[in-house]
């Protein structure tokens, strides 16, 4: 069924006015078929959001102006933000935004009363009109109940709503969808931050169910990055943002094919070019997130290499986040010393011996020299680079 086949006639009187005069459609008896359907097209999309199928801004002016000169109140006034927009098309793709959209409007529409005049406002905003009312709370009630729990890949379905009433005479309903609109940006910056912290667990959650494996590395690379940072005797602060960086550093993998992530063999030259782009994901993403804006440039830099060597930016020596080269390290030692798919395991020597080699190649080598004598070797002071 097309988009044009699903749209519903517009309620109430409001059909009649939103009918405009034909102009260039001369029918006849052989062409009458083909040009209605035609006109019938064309009316959609004038006045309908084809992405959601819902009325769009046009048709809703329409209704205020309608409704603004009738003079009839109450009406309730309700206008939503979509959250996570932004991030969802920034580092999933427009396709993962288009989803997530679809799936508020279709929440939205699931719960309207009968009368309810529902558009889709702007790129990432809905508006309702609930004329003879004062109130949409039930309506919002319903809304948040059925988005909890829903997902969009990582991406935790929500929508900020703010409401407002046009009830006196000395306003405009104009005033009372502005003021709905300020009572959304308030509530959306007043429920940004439990959002992001619902965002941050879905993220966690999808990186660790995608595979046990995963999950087991994280908590073994999170356990050795800890003993790098006691042994360089890192401020408290520090350590947390390492640990932080630890369980998230391959945050951007949640962007690229589970088949290409999780492949058990070695990875062709165009996989292994799409996989490399964990590190930018993961960036656009701890960017977008005042959380983890803090660690973005580590996520970013965690396979740079010490001589220049490394991806994504080619970043050498001491320009490469602190974070990031105490993680390589740790990261690199567990993927040598677990299994992986496609190469053997080594043993904790071998293991050692292979970070020995890449010291001032790969690794950090202050860093790396820490990590084999005070993590894995005797207690004894290391030798300090120039």
């Amino acid at each position: 069924m097309s988009e044009f086949d699903r749209a519903e006639p517009l309620a109430g009187s409001f059909g009649e006015v939103l009918s405009e005069p034909d102009r260039g459609f001369d029918l006849t008896p052989d062409d009458a078929s083909e040009k209605a359907q035609l006109r019938r097209q064309i009316e959609f999309l004038k006045y309908h959001d084809p992405l959601t199928g819902l009325p769009n801004r046009v048709w809703f002016d329409r209704q205020v102006l309608l409704h603004a000169a009738s003079g009839k109140r109450p009406i309730a006034v309700a206008m939503g933000d979509v959250n996570g927009l932004k991030i969802a098309n920034d580092v999933f793709g427009r396709t993962t935004g288009d989803q997530l959209l679809e799936e508020i409007a279709e929440v939205l529409e699931s719960n309207l009363d009968d009368g309810d005049l529902l558009a889709r406002y702007s790129g990432d905003e809905f508006i309702l009109l609930r004329v003879g009312s004062d109130s949409v709370d039930d309506f919002i009630e319903k809304v948040d109940a059925q988005c909890a729990g829903l997902t969009i890949g990582a991406l935790p379905v929500s929508i900020s709503i703010g409401t407002a009433a046009w009830t006196r005479a000395d306003l405009t309903l104009e005033d009372a969808i502005r003021s709905a609109e300020y009572d959304m940006h308030r509530r959306k910056m007043s429920g940004i931050a439990a959002f992001r912290a619902t965002l941050i667990e879905s993220i966690k959650t999808m990186l660790f169910d995608r595979s046990l494996e995963t999950g087991r590395h994280v908590e073994r690379t999170a356990a050795c990055c800890r003993l790098i940072g006691e042994a360089m005797g890192l401020p408290e602060k520090d350590r947390v943002d390492l640990d932080l960086l630890a369980m998230l550093h391959d945050i951007g993998k949640i962007a690229i094919r589970e088949s290409i992530v999780f492949k058990p063999t070695a990875l062709e030259e165009a996989e292994w070019m799409e996989i490399k782009r964990h590190t930018e994901l993961g960036f656009r993403i701890a960017q977008s997130t005042p959380e983890l804006f803090h660690i973005a440039e580590s996520i970013l830099s965690h396979h740079e290499w010490w001589d220049g060597r490394g991806y994504p930016n080619g970043a050498s020596g001491m320009n490469i986040p602190r974070l990031a080269r105490i993680l390589s390290i740790a990261d690199a030692f567990d993927a040598m010393t677990n299994y992986r798919p496609f190469r053997d395991i080594l043993s904790i020597e071998d293991a050692a011996a292979e970070i020995r080699k890449g010291a001032g190649t790969q690794f950090d080598p202050y860093i790396a020299d820490i990590f084999l004598k005070r993590v894995l070797g005797p207690e004894e002071e290391p030798a300090r680079t120039p």
